[in-house]
Formats: C-alpha cells, sequence, structure tokens
C-alpha cells in the first residue's frame, strides 16, 4: 500500500503501473483519500521486509530521484515502520469522505479483496 499526497491521478497511475511490473505485485487499486490525495493497495501479500524494500525503492526513485527533495511520503513509510505495519484510511475522517475509488488494474483476489471486503463493511 502507498500513501500519495499532493500528487495527480495521471502521476498516481504512472506510480502503480510502474510498480505493479517491477515487483510482480499483480494488480492494483487507486483510491482518492481527498483532493490531489491518493492510496494504491496492491494485490499480492508480500512479507514485512520486501513491503518495506519496496516502498522504500517508490520513496527514492520518485521522490528523490526524479524531484530531489524529502517527500512527506517518506515520513509516512518511517511511521509505518515504526507502528510495524501499514494503515490507510478506509472510512470517513473529520471533513473528509470516505476514499472513493478511482479506477484498478490486473488481478483483485488477495490483498484487494480483503480491503474491499473491510472497506464495505464501513
Amino acid at each position: 500500500m502507498v500513501d500519495l499526497d499532493q500528487t495527480t491521478l495521471k502521476e498516481t497511475k504512472y506510480i502503480a503501473n510502474k510498480y505493479l511490473n517491477r515487483f510482480k505485485l499483480q494488480g492494483y487499486l487507486i483510491l482518492r483519500s481527498s483532493q490531489n490525495n491518493y492510496h494504491i493497495i496492491f494485490n499480492r501479500y508480500l512479507t514485512w521486509k520486501k513491503t518495506i524494500e519496496c516502498l522504500f525503492k517508490i520513496v527514492w526513485k520518485y521522490h528523490y530521484y526524479y524531484h530531489q527533495e524529502k517527500p512527506h511520503l517518506t515520513s509516512w513509510a518511517i511511521l509505518q515502520i515504526c507502528k510495524g505495519s501499514l494503515t490507510l484510511r478506509i472510512s470517513a475522517k473529520q471533513n473528509k469522505h470516505k476514499p472513493t475509488i478511482m479506477c484498478s488494474c490486473g488481478l483483485s483476489d488477495k490483498l484487494i479483496s480483503d480491503y474491499l471486503a473491510y472497506y464495505n463493511v464501513e
């Protein structure tokens, strides 16, 4: 799962497609959590070590290499490591609506299916 703030849907799809293929993640679901803020949920379950490796490769390549800046994604990724798990919002929060499903690609029979089971309960 990846949480992207201050990005466009086009950039989000680019990142999703790139890492879908690079890490053989089988499929993805993109949700908009608020204006220009997106979540990407990949279908394949990974070990914690592999998840962190993928997450920081995305941070490095997309933000540091292309934009030469420390993104908010870095802080989020570090917080997730400290907590020992990845978390994304699935329900309404303060004045924000529940994340909206924008698009999907590939398989959705594993992690995406499990996420949607929780998402549809809310």
